[in-house]
């Protein structure tokens, strides 16, 4: 199975991962912007819709082998076409 870097995937964010992601967003952009952002990102599910790409690139220094607290629920994420 291939999968591109553009995908876009879809992740039940942790209290942790939610934290992360508000930290990283709150550092390019002002406290309102960043919670725009993150609103307009996240589903009535509670799902936080986002490219593969940048998921890596926000989450990948949290992830080590042997990790017990993933930032996100059930260790998983869907792939899903966000265009």
């Amino acid at each position: 199975m291939k999968v591109n870097l553009n995908a876009g995937i879809k992740i039940k964010l942790t209290l942790a991962g939610a934290t992360i992601l508000k930290d990283h967003y709150e550092k390019l952009l002002d406290a309102s912007d960043a919670k725009d952002r993150i609103e307009k990102m996240t589903d009535a599910e509670g799902l936080t819709n986002i490219r593969l790409w940048e998921f890596m690139r926000i989450f990948g220094s949290y992830m080590k082998l042997g990790i017990i607290d993933v930032p996100f629920e059930e260790n998983a994420f869907h792939i899903v076409d966000m265009i």
